[in-house]
This record gives structure tokens, C-alpha cells and sequence, in this order.
């Protein structure tokens, strides 16, 4: 069978010499010759590129300036405009899917510190609440059922309101 498909890739090398890598590495796997070397298809190890400081502040800048208008900064477009920034070098800046990384990352950090605020917020409510007595707990609890029984028949008022006006 690889002989036959040998044979077809070298007749139609012959119009196209395009095929000539194809046609040596079935020759040679023909012949049994192994050019893989070991380890071959093990992942590669990715680059870890450090951004400038340069860069990181002006995407900053440009991500809390999205943020403060209440519309998020296209990444394409930071691109554009720091590579318009005379400050940063061309090969300190950054391109548009490694903004959109940064950006991301940015928002997981302001994520997180809003939730600690967050957690500082309900620490301090619970001290608040450990700080009152029983009664005074039931006494919350009882106005807050009264509140809604007040709400719950303003609404039944309101329903049986409009059904009369509705029938004349």
C-alpha cells in the first residue's frame, strides 16, 4: 500500500514539485527509516513574556477608563492606540489578544477586591448582630412580619380596588 501511494505521489510530482518533502519522507518511511527524534510529540514549553511597565499602565489606564464610562475598552482598539503612544517602544507593546489577557486579569483582581470588601461588609454586619440582645432580635423579626402583613394587605386593597372599578 505504500509503495502504490508512493508511486501516485511521485507521478504527480512530476507536474507539481511542491511534493518533493512529501515523496522523500515516504521514501524514506518506506525504506523503515525513523527520522523521529524522541520526545517529538511532547508539548513545548510556552513563553512566559513579562510585559513592560510602559504597556501594563497605559492598557491600566485605558481598562479604568472603560470601566469609569461604563462601556469596556476594545482590545483592537488599545492596539491602535498604543501603538500611536510615542512613550512605548514597538517591542514593548502589546498586542490585542494579550490585552484582551490583561484585561481579563484586571477584572478577576477587581472581582476579588470587591469581594473581600464584600466579606469586610458582612463581618462587620454579623458583629452588629452578635453585639444585640435576644429581644431585641425579636423584636427586629416581629416589625419585619408586620412590615409585610402591611404590604401583603395594601395589596389585597389595591386588587380588590381594581375588580370593582373594573365591574362597573
Amino acid at each position: 500500500a505504500l509503495q502504490l501511494y508512493k508511486q501516485k505521489l511521485e507521478g504527480i510530482q512530476t507536474h507539481n514539485n511542491t511534493l518533493k518533502e512529501a515523496t522523500e519522507a515516504m521514501t524514506e518511511l518506506a525504506n523503515g527509516v525513523d527520522q523521529c527524534n524522541e520526545g517529538w510529540a511532547l508539548k513545548g514549553k510556552r513563553k512566559h513574556i513579562k510585559y513592560s511597565d510602559e504597556a501594563k499602565n497605559f492598557a491600566s489606564k485605558m481598562f479604568r477608563q472603560g470601566d469609569s464610562a461604563g462601556r469596556k475598552m476594545d482590545p483592537a482598539e488599545v492596539e491602535r492606540l498604543m501603538k500611536e503612544n510615542d512613550q512605548i517602544k514597538p517591542y514593548e507593546r502589546m498586542n490585542a489578544q494579550q490585552i484582551r489577557s490583561y484585561f481579563g486579569t484586571l477584572c478577576k483582581e477587581q472581582t476579588n477586591k470587591r469581594g473581600r470588601a464584600d466579606e469586610k461588609e458582612a463581618e462587620e454586619k454579623e458583629v452588629y448582630w452578635e453585639d444585640l440582645a435576644d429581644e431585641d432580635v425579636e423584636n427586629i423579626d416581629d416589625l419585619g412580619r408586620q412590615m409585610d402583613d402591611d404590604v401583603h394587605d395594601l395589596i389585597r386593597k389595591d386588587i380588590k380596588d381594581f375588580f370593582e372599578l373594573v365591574k362597573e
